[in-house]
């Protein structure tokens, strides 16, 4: 994860706009404030070679604002609301003619490529479906999503496609994760990583999407520095016998894990695998232990016996 600030930048209480311009996350950043109404209207734009544009953002790559304001020699910070969407670079400050500090903060997990987002967040030739979360909107293709899902399969087979498209709710649910999982789902340059591969996967499982699935087990079980028993619970969800023996053998923190509260959470034979795997290491201990006291002789070892764990 990479993160980076653009600080500093000062609306003095006798100034109606301010502008500063840096670099960071290999692009051109531009902030601008002006007062306006009774507060001041902030604007976070990446610039190209030709043109600046309202930046907009997927997560897990992050933006936030904090605003300061001087009142009789004091800071004090300010409320802040995003004006159209949270995760476009506008928002409104609840200042009038006070000296206004800002700070951006970004967090780049990851970037993306901006022509990902609108083909998602609004209709194209090719959408013919909508999903709705908290007034968001995700637009997807039903061919698309019934080939990679028997149960998108089921959901769409009976349904007779009009000239406009199917709008489907999905309530109880988070934006920001389902958006994550359609992006991984349509393969637009979005990695899975240690932020979302919990979201993807759970999504991944309750949609029944094999290949995504496959995706987050081999996020898990070669590039996850997740805590070795969440892998294992996430792994569990992927209903990959050869992914939970893979990660089991990778385990070196063994102690750790199976003195995890959520040990005990684990399923049956995951939980029986770990303690073998431990088993097996500690009498490899013991049997270097052994030898290098014996003076290289190599003697005969009571080994530990797994079948107390049975």
């Amino acid at each position: 994860s990479f993160q980076m600030s653009i600080r500093n930048v000062h609306l003095k209480s006798e100034d109606q706009s301010t502008t500063m311009e840096m670099n960071a996350f290999c692009r051109a950043w531009r902030i601008t404030a002006h007062r306006c109404n009774d507060g001041v209207f902030v604007s976070l734009y990446y610039v190209d070679s030709c043109h600046s544009h309202i930046a907009h953002w997927l997560p897990p790559f992050s933006v936030s604002l904090k605003a300061d304001v001087l009142d009789n020699l004091e800071w004090r910070s300010v409320e802040i609301k995003p004006v159209s969407h949270v995760r476009m670079g506008e928002w409104e400050i609840a200042a009038t003619d006070e000296w206004v500090s800002l700070t951006i903060e970004m967090d780049a997990d990851q970037w993306y490529d901006e022509k990902v987002f609108p083909r998602l967040s609004s209709a194209t030739p090719s959408s013919d479906v909508v999903f709705v979360i908290d007034n968001e909107e995700i637009h997807s293709n039903t061919a698309k999503l019934t080939a990679a899902s028997p149960l998108f399969a089921m959901m769409f087979e009976s349904t007779v496609r009009e000239e406009n498209s199917e709008r489907i709710f999905l309530e109880g649910v988070d934006y920001n994760e389902h958006l994550a999982f359609f992006l991984v789902l349509h393969r637009d340059k979005y990695r899975i990583t240690d932020k979302n591969v919990a979201a993807i996967t759970r999504l991944a499982d309750k949609y029944d999407t094999p290949d995504v699935l496959f995706q987050c087990h081999s996020f898990l079980v070669r590039s996850s520095s997740l805590p070795s028993i969440d892998k294992l619970r996430l792994a569990e969800l992927t209903r990959n016998e050869n992914c939970i023996d893979e990660m089991i053998t990778r385990i070196e923190d063994w102690d750790r894990v199976s003195g995890e509260e959520s040990f005990t959470l684990l399923s049956d034979s995951t939980r029986i695998k770990v303690l073998e795997r431990a088993v097996m290491l500690m009498n490899l201990k013991l049997e270097k232990v052994v030898y290098s006291c014996s003076g290289g002789c190599r003697s005969r070892i009571n080994q530990i016996d797994f079948s107390v764990f049975h």
